[in-house]
């Protein structure tokens, strides 16, 4: 039985909950003002997704500090797991991602898949292209100790948010 859209939405926005992840959704009009309610006044946006929407300017950081969250372009997600993967280019970028505490992926709904076999074709397609970084988040940074104390946003984001577009075809780079 092949899952529809919808199925495959639902699926992700409950694993992506579960490894606590918030999802959300929105179009390119109101995006900026989603963005503004959750996204702290330092945030950067990645160069690969300032070019696809200039809406959301990159913010510069005057004293040479990483900002608190980043936003990002998220070009797969993967509903049995709720992760999504990304691909920056950019050294930089890929350090911010890690660096923030909070990240914001942005998802067209037509780019998801229901488990990592099906991501096997665009990681095939990604690197062909030449990616040559491409990494699955799923949801804030996790980790434990010795005596099981999680410990959230050591090792990357504390927090992390998805943003459903609808209808948003962004061209493969």
């Amino acid at each position: 039985m092949v899952a529809t859209r919808e199925d495959l939405e639902m699926t992700f926005t409950a694993e992506a909950a579960k490894r606590g992840s918030t999802v959300l959704r929105s179009d390119l009009a109101h995006l900026p003002s989603l963005i503004a309610g959750q996204a702290s006044a330092r945030y950067g946006v990645t160069s690969s997704l300032a070019t696809l929407v200039p809406s959301l300017q990159r913010a510069s950081e005057p004293d040479g500090s990483w900002p608190a969250t980043v936003i990002v372009r998220g070009r797969l997600g993967v509903a049995a797991t709720g992760s999504v993967a990304v691909t920056e280019p950019d050294r930089q970028d890929r350090s911010m991602i890690f660096l923030a505490r909070r990240i914001i992926f942005l998802l067209p709904t037509g780019s998801i898949v229901a488990g990592l076999p099906d991501a096997t074709v665009f990681l095939r397609r990604a690197l062909g292209a030449g990616m040559r970084y491409v990494t699955f988040i799923s949801g804030p940074s996790r980790t434990s100790d010795i005596e099981q104390i999680a410990i959230v946003g050591a090792h990357g984001p504390g927090e992390s948010i998805v943003v459903w577009i609808p209808d948003w075809h962004p061209a493969d780079d």
